[in-house]
């Protein structure tokens, strides 16, 4: 289970994550802790995609009992425009995602 990539449901943007019945109910509470930190003007609209603000990010990874890393893969920096691909990993309990 722990090596199964995520889904990201495509209606929803919610992030599925393969785990057993325990670690399943952590994650959900936790799911459920950070809607309600959150509100509207918490996300923004980019491309037809809704995103997350900065603040929103913050509030949840400072507020819950979560643990995360930020990796920088790969960075482009013009004069004109920077692009940086990285990977966020967030720990809840044993999930890794």
């Amino acid at each position: 289970m722990e090596n199964e990539p995520f889904r990201i449901d495509q209606l929803t943007g919610e992030i599925i994550v393969p785990c057993n019945s325990k670690d399943k109910e952590l994650l959900q509470s936790t799911k459920i802790e950070a809607v309600k930190l959150l509100n509207p003007d918490d996300f923004f609209m980019i491309n037809g995609v809704w995103e997350a603000k900065r603040d929103a990010l913050v509030k949840i990874l400072s507020s819950l009992p979560l643990s995360y890393s930020w990796v920088i893969k790969e960075k482009q920096l013009e004069s004109t425009f920077a692009s940086v691909t990285g990977v966020l990993a967030i720990e809840v309990g044993n999930i890794i995602c």
